[in-house]
């Protein structure tokens, strides 16, 4: 099976479960993080595209408790770069249809 049959079969999979209804518990997240003494305040986000689980509420969440959130933009080589994101900053469109921090 090559990765374009792969990223098929997963997309066909997403789109067939439906997370819209799915709820990430916050505070089990954080105990977690208090657990294993994770003490930085930068968290890694994705903005949810192609039937991906929604997880822009954890990300507002975050937010709230004075984190930085930030998000992937993607490189020419494949590669991707965090770069701040508020959920007031507006986000563009890659080449891959994705959603990315302007800067």
């Amino acid at each position: 099976m090559n990765k374009s049959q792969i990223r098929n079969k997963i997309l066909k999979l997403r789109r067939n479960n439906n997370f819209k209804n799915l709820e990430i518990d916050f505070k089990f997240i954080l105990k977690i993080l208090k657990k294993e003494k994770i003490h930085g305040k930068i968290i890694g986000g994705y903005y949810p595209f192609n039937y991906e689980v929604d997880a822009i509420q954890i990300l507002k969440k975050f937010e709230k408790l004075n984190y930085f959130v930030t998000l992937p933009k993607i490189k020419k080589n494949s590669q991707m770069d965090f770069f701040c994101w508020t959920t007031k900053d507006p986000l563009i469109i890659n080449s891959y249809g994705i959603p990315e921090p302007t800067s």
